[in-house]
């Protein structure tokens, strides 16, 4: 497992091994009052806001729900930089989920050999301001990932998630949505990541002791409805990051032959034909569309 606990000031968390096949309950994918938010129907994983205020809990819906719910807990109450989190040795995918891209350690200039959703551009969607003020996802794992290790996670989109679109937003009866705003203390704008210089200022979030100021507005006093049109209410479900070595995938499938069951360690090990040194296979819940940010 990744020997890291912490980069650039995010929180680095294994949420132990995921060997055996996890059934997440149907009601997971049907229902579509929980864990639902709005975007843009052309932009789906870059969320506008929610109805209510609060993470949606995990619960039963991935493996160790209830860790995650708790890891994410004080990142609902004071600023944070945030989290990655995994599991390892991660093998087999849930049921109904598949592989959906890849992320390796090329070469040993550290650069990432890409395939799937992985090729696609991080920040799609956001403005090019908002996009260079932030630290890449995939760069955060090529540095979390040992030079032996493999990870497999999420679904759509390299920054991790799983979203579909219910519904336009004007089928719905929504009229608010939760703010929440950043002390200005917290808000940093450093050019040193890790050691490394960037030629432009990257978004850094100090941990401080105020707690986030979070309301509920109305829609119509900040968007024009002409705007709202074009919205989507959108379902979203975490990612389910998988962390495994060759070794530990070529165990998975022994022991997958021997019970006489499938598993997703076949689709690990195929996906990217040649095996990568370092990989990231990212999770596609089936039937669940593309992939939010985090």
């Amino acid at each position: 497992m990744p020997s890291l606990t912490e980069y650039f000031g995010y929180t680095v968390t294994n949420l132990g091994p995921l060997t055996t096949t996890y059934t997440p309950p149907a009601a997971c994918t049907t229902q579509t009052t929980d864990g639902v938010y709005f975007a843009n129907a052309s932009h789906i994983d870059i969320a506008l806001g929610q109805p209510s205020c609060g993470i949606p809990s995990a619960g039963k819906c991935v493996p160790s729900g209830s860790a995650l719910d708790k890891l994410r807990e004080p990142f609902d109450e004071t600023p944070q930089q945030g989290f990655f989190y995994y599991h390892s040795p991660g093998v087999v995918c849930p049921s109904g989920w598949t592989t959906a891209g890849t992320l390796a350690h090329a070469n040993k200039t550290g650069t990432g050999d890409e395939a799937g959703v992985m090729t696609k551009d991080s920040f799609e969607g956001l403005s090019t301001k908002n996009a260079e003020m932030q630290l890449d996802p995939k760069d955060v794992w090529l540095e979390i990932l040992e030079k032996d290790e493999t990870l497999a996670g999420w679904t759509g989109g390299p920054r991790g998630g799983c979203f579909s679109s219910i519904g336009p937003f004007e089928s719905y009866s929504y009229s608010r949505r939760c703010i929440q705003y950043y002390p200005k203390s917290a808000v940093k704008y450093v050019t040193d990541v890790e050691g490394t210089y960037m030629s432009k200022a990257i978004v850094s979030i100090a941990s401080v002791t105020e707690t986030f100021t979070a309301e509920t507005e109305t829609l119509t006093d900040f968007v024009e409805p002409t705007e709202l049109a074009d919205w989507a209410v959108v379902k979203w479900l975490p990612a389910i990051p998988l962390v495994y070595k060759e070794d530990d995938v070529a165990d998975a499938k022994e022991d997958g032959e021997e019970d006489g069951e499938g598993n997703a360690a076949s689709a690990l090990s195929a996906a990217r034909g040649v095996a990568p040194v370092v990989a990231v296979v990212v999770g596609l819940l089936a039937g669940a569309g593309l992939l939010m940010p985090w």
